[in-house]
């Protein structure tokens, strides 16, 4: 009706008697002028559009953008892989970064930072938390297509427990038996409850087919450690290395078989820099498409419009710690305490970091059982470390004084080792002519020896400094070569040295870090991270028996009273009794000193935005940024909503 009512209003209007037929309208273009030509044109062309634009429109509601699988991302990361495997990864971040998606714990934690099943399908904790029962999954495979079953949880867990594979991870399964139940259960037995066990159960699963033909004596030996087998989403595809040997690149490709969805991407590639300055290069030339950590020094250079960067809280403070084994000067609390006094940590937050971090005074951090912040007050106090340094017998002396006194001891330390080397020629070879008496050249030799050590014990802006019974006060800081961290020492050092304190600073390589420096115990005093995980149990890092290597108690802390309060604390499933066991030990750790609380940094890491899918929000390691790689993609579908 009203199609017919407006059809004859137009036809009165101009006087249109009737509608022109289709075979009238062919001879439209000899009867209409060229103006009414452009007109009938226009009006065509624009009734096209507004037609095409109504189905884009219908189509957008209609339709949706999805992931689908394709596409390379292509990581950035300044370390080396060594051991990818999990049951000693967790003494290098990147094998701890390749570990996470090669690999499948029985828990996992996801984008939300909670816990859930993985390998395991589901599992139990009994009302004591003494006994956990697992069902493991039955569509878990290895990357080598073998089924992963209960054989391989019994043997991941037992090797861990077999002190002859040295994994750091032994600690957190002392007392605890693991046996199987049945075809799919397995069932984790504690002596005593132990609050912090769960988490342990992300640790990646290793397969009994691969590592149980190895001798654990050669376990670290193995070429699975860099050619790894595991369950995770994603498989070994290739490692590159360079003419030394060390690996320049490593690419894994997407687990078609993975228990749960397989991930978009089809390979992830990371490329290994010794440096972070190579690593920015890359990422501002786009030859990389991410990196692993951004420092607050590279933030600049890393910002770019195709570039996101994500910063994330981690449960990791960074600390000097003290070692009185191997500089004993450091035996004398007070000196401990003057050192603590005299660096500004606010100053070193802001100047190395940009401020993106808290400045802390005890390991347990903010928002964990035990935290107070009363043990986080500010104690920079330059005037009272020169105080408590004089009471301990550490006089002042001038920079002519130092001089004088360290070129008497080099002297002499020099003297006897090249006594000993000649005496050393003479037994290897005794019909050699020996001579007794030092030359000119020998004496001129070991004053340049003097000169050059002096030169670099003695920074120019250093005018005063310490001694007590002709011995020089003096300390090395070690540390693992990474920009932040060398800073930071710098920093350190510069406050010592107002104070006294003849100090130097050391960087090793990340490569070597483990066996030069921490398996020893290496240095005077240790700058390093301690990432503490999802529970900030203090006993790995704290407790009297891990004063050794793989112990992480850097340290060398042994007190009797924070021993009982560790051990107490992790075995209560009382949170309010923990947190007073907690609080207690850091009143400990605060009258003996036993190490300088810095600061706990945040943590960002960059990904150009073409990647799409990352929505981890909370993170207790490095590696967990990798907790959503499942879900990133690249490329995009479009698909009919669902109704």
């Amino acid at each position: 009706m009203l199609l017919s009512r407006g059809a004859k209003q137009i036809r009165a209007t101009f006087k249109i008697k009737k509608w022109p037929s289709a075979q009238q309208l062919r001879y439209a273009g000899r009867v209409l002028t060229v103006r009414e030509k452009r007109i009938v044109t226009g009006a065509i062309v624009i009734a096209a559009f507004a037609t095409l634009g109504l189905l884009l429109k219908a189509g957008d509601s209609l339709l949706a953008e999805v992931p689908k699988n394709g596409g390379v991302y292509r990581e950035a990361i300044v370390g080396s892989p060594q051991f990818i495997n999990p049951l000693f990864a967790t003494a290098n971040e990147t094998d701890a970064d390749l570990s996470r998606i090669i690999f499948s714990g029985l828990l996992r934690y996801d984008e939300k930072g909670t816990l859930v099943p993985d390998v395991a399908e589901s599992f139990t904790i009994n009302n004591k938390q003494t006994e956990y029962l697992f069902t493991i999954r039955t569509n878990a495979v290895w990357h080598d297509n073998e089924p992963l079953g209960i054989n391989d949880i019994l043997f991941t867990f037992g090797a861990i427990q077999d002190g002859t594979y040295g994994s750091p991870l032994r600690v957190s399964f002392q007392g605890v038996t693991v046996s199987q139940v049945d075809a799919r259960t397995v069932k984790f037995a504690l002596e005593k409850p132990f609050a912090p066990f769960i988490s342990a159960l992300t640790v990646g699963i290793i397969p009994e087919h691969i590592w149980g033909n190895i001798d654990p004596r050669n376990a670290r030996l193995s070429p699975y450690n860099t050619r790894p087998i595991g369950s995770g989403p994603f498989k070994f595809k290739e490692l590159i290395r360079g003419e030394s040997g060390l690996a320049q690149s490593l690419t894994v490709a997407r687990h078609e078989q993975f228990y749960r969805r397989p991930p978009y991407l089809d390979e992830v590639q990371f490329k290994f820099y010794p440096s972070f300055d190579l690593a920015v290069q890359d990422i501002r030339s786009q030859q990389v498409d991410g990196l692993h950590f951004v420092p607050k020094q590279f933030k600049d250079r890393v910002e770019r419009k195709y570039m996101e960067l994500y910063t994330l809280q981690l449960p990791r403070y960074t600390a000097l710690f003290f070692n009185p084994r191997q500089a004993t000067v450091l035996k004398t609390k007070e000196v401990r305490q003057a050192l603590g006094l005299a660096i500004d940590k606010q100053q070193i937050l802001n100047d190395i970091l940009r401020g993106e971090g808290a400045v802390i005074n005890s390991p347990i951090l903010e928002g964990f059982v035990g935290y107070d912040p009363v043990f986080h007050e500010r104690d920079v106090n330059q005037g009272r470390a020169k105080e408590l340094l004089s009471a301990a017998g550490w006089k002042e002396i001038n920079r002519e004084e130092y001089i004088a006194l360290r070129t008497k001891l080099l002297r002499k330390e020099l003297e006897k080792a090249r006594d000993e080397e000649r005496k050393l020629a003479q037994e290897s070879k005794p019909d050699t002519l020996n001579t007794d008496t030092p030359s000119t050249t020998d004496d001129a030799l070991i004053q340049k020896q003097i000169d050059e050590r002096l030169t670099g014990e003695m920074p120019i802006a250093q005018t005063s400094f310490r001694a007590k019974s002709d011995a020089p006060l003096m300390l090395t800081i070690t540390t693992v070569n990474d920009e932040e961290l060398a800073l930071v020492a710098e920093k350190t050092a510069a406050a010592w040295r107002e104070v006294g304190v003849s100090a130097q600073v050391r960087v090793a390589a990340a490569r070597d870090i483990t066996a030069s420096v921490l398996r020893p115990r290496a240095y005077d005093v240790l700058l390093y991270g301690e990432i503490i995980g999802a529970d900030p149990d203090p006993f790995p890092f704290w407790h009297s028996t891990q004063i050794d290597h793989p112990g992480l108690n850097l340290a060398n802390f042994v007190n009797r009273k924070a021993d009982t309060l560790l051990e107490e604390a992790r075995v209560s499933t009382d949170e309010t009794v923990r947190a007073q066991k907690y609080r207690a030990f850091q009143e400990l750790l605060k009258q003996e000193y036993p190490a300088v609380f810095l600061y706990a940094p945040t943590y960002t890491y960059a990904v150009t935005n073409k990647i799409q899918g990352i929505t981890t929000a909370r993170i207790l390691s490095s590696a967990d940024r990798f907790n959503d790689i499942e879900e990133r993609y690249i490329k995009t579908k479009r698909v009919w909503r669902r109704k």
